[in-house]
């Protein structure tokens, strides 16, 4: 009796010891992840915070923007999200490369230029300017919900014009950089002009009078 509750005191270690060595790469994996995951998840709201920060100060401009006023509004990003310069002081970049962000006027007409009531629209860009790199091209946007620069969300199509802000930023991991890499996060904003009804440029797009 006292060899069989040896044996089995023996085999019941030994599941304890398999099960355990199982579970011990999952618990370093939380416990080494867990830190960078609550930095992600604080990373894309401050994605989206910068995104409606800029739009809404965009929205509120009651003047034609210069190249110079596009300039500053482009540039207080980092005051805005503060953790682009931390971004790009970790990864070694500039603070033009740090982030993505487009700043756009968007028009919107009737398909049917009688329409009276309940119409469709068409959204055409004003102007565009970006921080760094492509901004969204003078043209017709159509309807799409893929966050490229060639589309609009049907929900923002309406009467007279929008502003919309495109960012991309990103997050460098600190503990899972080598599980999961950089992470990077686009969000759009779009805001009704406040005070005119289209924010114009002095480079305007070509049908567009600045």
């Amino acid at each position: 009796m006292l060899r069989t509750l040896c044996r089995a005191f023996r085999d019941r270690r030994a599941v304890a010891a398999t099960e355990f060595a199982l579970v011990l790469p999952v618990l370093i994996l939380l416990v080494v992840g867990l830190p960078d995951l609550g930095g992600a998840i604080l990373a894309a709201g401050r994605a989206t915070k910068l995104a409606e920060t800029m739009a809404q100060l965009v929205s509120q401009s009651k003047i034609t923007l210069s190249d110079t006023d596009l300039d500053q509004i482009l540039g207080a990003a980092p005051l805005a999200d503060p953790e682009i310069l931390t971004y790009a002081r970790a990864a070694g970049v500039s603070i033009e490369k740090a982030a993505t962000v487009i700043v756009s006027s968007v028009a919107f007409k009737p398909t049917n230029a009688n329409c009276q009531a309940n119409c469709q629209y068409k959204a055409n860009v004003v102007f565009s300017r970006a921080l760094s790199g492509a901004a969204r091209p003078c043209g017709a946007l159509v309807q799409g919900e893929d966050g490229s620069l060639f589309t609009l969300p049907s929900k923002v199509y309406s009467a007279n014009s929008v502003v919309v802000v495109d960012v991309e930023t990103h997050f460098k991991p600190f503990l899972a950089d080598l599980l999961f890499g950089e992470m990077s996060f686009k969000r759009s904003a779009y805001f009704r002009p406040r005070y005119v009804a289209q924010i114009d440029s002095t480079r305007n797009c070509p049908g567009y009078a600045s």
